[in-house]
């Protein structure tokens, strides 16, 4: 409970027997596996422990060693649970004190507006700030500096914690502790992991190290002990379609059902004025300037504007499919899931 491992030295007979079990202190335990894959363990002898190598270090290969290691994420060493205990009770403390501070002073801002890069003079936005939304002063606009997509930012939030973990394991508590061997069995805990989560994994280290050297919180540039991310091996050049095979491919569609209709006018939108999937699920009534005969959106992947003209059977396949598929709801989406309370966005992917 208290280390996250438990260790005993393996005594032996000449015959390979083995007669009992020694036990060893965890805190002067090291586990580390060599580049061959071999696992060592070495471990301090201290004053009490024998009458001779007494402060020096001995090597154990694993048949000598029984390993009882608790949950962890490079499989070599557990990790405490008083520890991650700790670690949870302190992340609650932080959100509790956070929390009676953000609403004690109402700052609850009703809109964002995002600047892109660095603002100028952050000291006097700063000031601005804390005179314009502290105390009773709340629902007014917000300045946010640089867009930062909540998905980005949960893969930060894992990458930072699974590196704060394997240091508090090692018994490492900074950053300057941080060694090319502790990078290396990071490196190695991502082994069967896509090799894309691996190269955004290692892109947020080299970041968060970047950004610690530059602002003084090491002493050298750690970014540089991480690999270059895995490159992807065999990539599949994109296919073109035919318009007799698009053609096919649309008129294929059952469009005596509900879902049918569905599936139609969103594979036609896409035939025909080449939007991306996620734009289509997420196309809503106002989108549609019927008298224009428009669409209108803001692409969800470059965030640009996209004014495009609306065919005639496009637009005679959404009316078909409003008038005579589309459940009654009222979810702003026009393309919803077709099980109840149909609220959902279509799980139906294309690609084009």
């Amino acid at each position: 409970m208290l280390w996250g491992n438990a260790y005993a030295q393996i005594i032996r007979n000449g015959k390979g027997e083995v007669l009992a079990l020694y036990p060893l202190m965890p805190d002067r335990m090291n586990a580390d596996r060599h580049e061959n894959g071999n696992i060592v363990y070495d471990y301090m002898v201290s004053q009490e422990d024998a009458p001779i190598n007494k402060g020096s270090t001995v090597k154990l290969q694993p048949s000598e060693v029984l390993h009882i290691p608790g949950l962890g994420f490079d499989g070599l060493v557990g990790y405490s649970p008083i520890a991650m205990a700790k670690n949870a009770i302190g992340l609650a403390i932080a959100t509790e004190e956070y929390g009676s501070k953000f609403f004690a002073n109402g700052a609850t801002p009703s809109g964002i507006l995002e600047f892109p890069g660095t603002v100028k003079e952050s000291e006097r936005v700063r000031e601005s700030w804390n005179k314009g939304f502290g105390g009773e002063k709340k629902h007014k606009v917000a300045i946010l500096e640089d867009q930062c997509a909540p998905s980005y930012v949960r893969k930060v939030k894992i990458t930072v914690s699974e590196l704060i973990m394997l240091l508090d394991s090692a018994k490492v508590h900074e950053l300057n502790g941080i060694s090319a061997d502790l990078i290396s069995r990071y490196v190695n805990s991502l082994v069967g992991i896509a090799p894309v989560t691996i190269a955004w994994r290692i892109s947020i280290l080299r970041q968060y190290f970047k950004y610690a050297y530059l602002n003084g919180y090491v002493k050298y540039p750690i970014e540089y002990y991480l690999p270059h991310a895995p490159q992807r091996t065999h990539i599949k050049l994109p296919t073109v379609w035919s318009e007799e095979q698009i053609e096919s491919l649309v008129n294929g569609i059952d469009t005596t059902n509900p879902v049918g209709k569905r599936d139609y006018a969103m594979m036609l939108i896409g035939a025909r004025l080449g939007l991306r999937i996620g734009d289509i699920i997420n196309l809503k009534f106002n989108d549609i300037d019927w008298d224009k005969k428009e669409i209108s959106i803001v692409q969800r992947k470059t965030k640009e504007p996209l004014n495009l003209p609306l065919p005639n059977d496009v637009g005679w396949a959404i009316i078909d499919y409003l008038k005579n598929g589309r459940p009654i709801t009222d979810c702003e989406n026009i393309f919803v899931v077709h099980n109840a309370p149909y609220k959902g966005k279509p799980f139906f992917i294309l690609h084009f």
